[in-house]
């Protein structure tokens, strides 16, 4: 019985606990897009970390339907990576940090949207940029 006892204390040490929203409210995002071709096969990837301790949180990949441009998916990644930090960890302050100089200058007001297929996923990122307490956007480069 204590064998038992000690083999669930540790069962319960290691297992994997889904992150609490309260712990996890300042965090930091770092997403990629890419296109072959471009347009064509493409698809996107985000990396979420809790910015006190530098935890790795989530990471995440999809791809798109083809015809996707690259900044297609450089939006996807990180629309998706927002949605996850905002819907699943409750975090209201995010720094987002990715290579497309065009998002970035497009979502703090540098560059202006032209592009059609753009101007949906411009949208959709603003609208998540609003539900935050605080948001910052960084060009890292390549």
């Amino acid at each position: 019985q204590q064998q038992q006892q000690q083999q669930q204390k540790q069962q319960q040490q290691t297992a994997v606990r889904a992150p609490s929203p309260a712990q996890h409210s300042f965090v930091t995002i770092t997403f990629d897009g890419g296109s072959r071709n471009n347009p064509g096969r493409a698809g996107y990837g985000y990396a979420v970390f809790e910015r006190q301790h530098n935890e790795r949180l989530r990471m995440g990949c999809r791809p798109l339907p083809y015809g996707s441009t690259n900044n297609e998916a450089e939006y996807s990644g990180l629309i998706a990576g927002m949605r996850y930090c905002l819907e699943k960890l409750g975090a209201r302050h995010i720094v987002a940090r990715g290579d497309s100089q065009l998002v970035v200058r497009q979502l703090t007001g540098q560059y202006k949207v032209n592009g059609e297929r753009l101007l949906p996923l411009y949208r959709e990122a603003k609208l998540l940029q609003e539900r935050c307490e605080s948001f910052q956007i960084e060009h890292i480069y390549r």
